[in-house]
């Protein structure tokens, strides 16, 4: 058996295969059960693997491939992705993952395009540096935080704007 083959190259039972795979790179118990279904999208076979452990669905997956054409690095990948969508995923870690993503995108961009202090004119000054970092606050906040502020401020004014005339009426 080929331990990095495709399914159709192994020789195996592709279920099997595909089972034994899964389990061994996500460390699951021997009473896991692994179904695979082959779906036709738009002309292109995806194949669905639900992960249940007794009764419960551990997860579901969608290969954007044919089932006998899926191999060993396509399940690594697969957990690799499943991993990094944790992190994201979680209420409050996602949040700050987020947070501090965007901050030091804005704060990096604001060194990048301006390459002096705005105080002394000096490239590289501390103070300059600071406040990169505080323009980065800004924007993370404007963009994550107060997105809500602004289009509640926005409905309102198109709200109270939208049965007025924009000039004033003339008085006789």
């Amino acid at each position: 058996m080929l331990e990095n083959g495709s399914l159709a190259q192994a020789g195996d039972d592709q279920h099997a295969q595909l089972r034994r795979w899964v389990m061994d790179v996500f460390h699951l118990p021997e009473t896991t059960v692994v179904a695979a279904t082959e779906h036709d999208h738009a002309g292109e076979a995806h194949t669905e693997v639900v992960v249940r452990l007794g009764d419960r669905v551990l997860n579901t997956y969608l290969i954007a491939r044919p089932l006998d054409s899926i191999t060993r690095p396509d399940i690594e990948a697969l957990r690799a992705a499943a991993e990094a969508g944790v992190l994201q995923r979680h209420p409050i870690l996602g949040h700050l993952y987020r947070f501090f993503g965007l901050w030091f995108a804005f704060s990096g961009a604001y060194v990048l395009f301006s390459a002096q202090c705005p105080f002394c004119g000096q490239p590289g000054c501390p103070v300059g540096l600071g406040g990169a970092g505080l323009v980065g606050l800004l924007g993370t906040l404007c963009c994550q935080n107060w997105k809500g502020l602004f289009k509640n401020l926005y409905r309102r004014l198109v709200k109270r704007t939208r049965g007025q005339s924009p000039a004033l009426p003339l008085e006789p």
